[in-house]
């Protein structure tokens, strides 16, 4: 594959599947050459200039410099999302102390959020790369992201969905990650094609998701409700509203350096141009 190519990092979860999907088989616009990693390393990739884009967690946007977003689509919940849980052995009232992913970072600063409020200490939470089984015996909690929180088995355990939780407390969906793209990064061609690749993902996604779920060891069944029932894919200003208010309580919480101005991305042509401006 040619240098030349923009290089786009996608997390490698079961809910990127639709926004993944055309350019794993080919399908989607040429000139793009993705990878697939943690949310962690998606968005370090871009803050050291090894990928030009990337889906990267909500929260990075307002640590890396020079990001701009691109419109239309991101993964987002409006209530339950099943795939970011808290996962206890005590009420969440009494959890001290909770095992966190490390390559979570917008699902570490929500949960910091949620536990926060009127608790003083706030609970500590501590970087964990084991199994959840011995998260749990050397710690209240576990804050399980991704594939594993959708596997994980919740029998006799308390449990937080941090998406529902952030609805309950603000009525406003959650963003969880979106494409930010490099200052001064050229597409290969109209952004359009880029959005067009995965809204056609979005279309197709019935006959892809049964291969996709047996590759994460989730069931077929469970695969379709977590698509259907919790994720959505839209971006839109109810999004951008949630975002920007997520920002502002991270910034208070001091979990960020300030609240950022959510940039948009447009080039020089296409529907997605007009639509950025806005």
């Amino acid at each position: 594959m040619p240098d030349s190519q923009i290089r786009v990092a996608a997390v490698d979860f079961l809910n990127t599947l639709p926004l993944v999907a055309e350019f794993l088989d080919g399908r989607g616009p040429q000139g793009y050459r993705l990878e697939r990693t943690s949310p962690a390393e998606c968005a370090g990739r871009l803050a050291r200039g090894e990928a030009d884009i990337a889906l990267i967690p909500s929260v990075e946007y307002a640590r890396i410099p020079g990001l701009r977003a691109l419109p239309e689509i991101c993964i987002a919940a409006e209530r339950e999302v099943r795939s970011v849980l808290l996962l206890s052995r005590r009420p969440v009232v009494e959890v001290q102390r909770v095992a966190v992913d490390p390559g979570s970072r917008t699902s570490v600063a929500l949960l910091a959020l949620l536990l926060g409020r009127g608790r003083r200490p706030p609970p500590e939470l501590a970087p964990w790369s084991g199994s959840a089984e011995r998260a749990l015996a050397d710690h209240d909690a576990v804050l399980l992201i991704g594939d594993s929180a959708l596997r994980a088995p919740r029998a006799g355990l308390h449990v937080l969905d941090l998406a529902s939780e952030w609805t309950a407390w603000t009525g406003r969906p959650f963003v969880f990650a979106f494409w930010a793209i490099r200052d001064g990064v050229v597409l290969p061609g109209p952004l359009d094609e880029f959005l067009a690749a995965q809204k056609r993902g979005l279309q197709t996604l019935d006959w892809r998701v049964a291969e996709a779920a047996r590759r994460a060891g989730i069931g077929v069944e469970d695969a379709r409700a977590y698509f259907h029932r919790h994720l959505h894919y839209q971006f839109g200003e109810t999004e951008i509203s949630s975002l920007q208010h997520f920002y502002t309580l991270a910034a208070a919480a001091g979990l960020i350096p300030a609240v950022p101005t959510l940039r948009f991305f447009r080039d020089a042509s296409g529907p997605a141009a007009a639509r950025a401006a806005g």
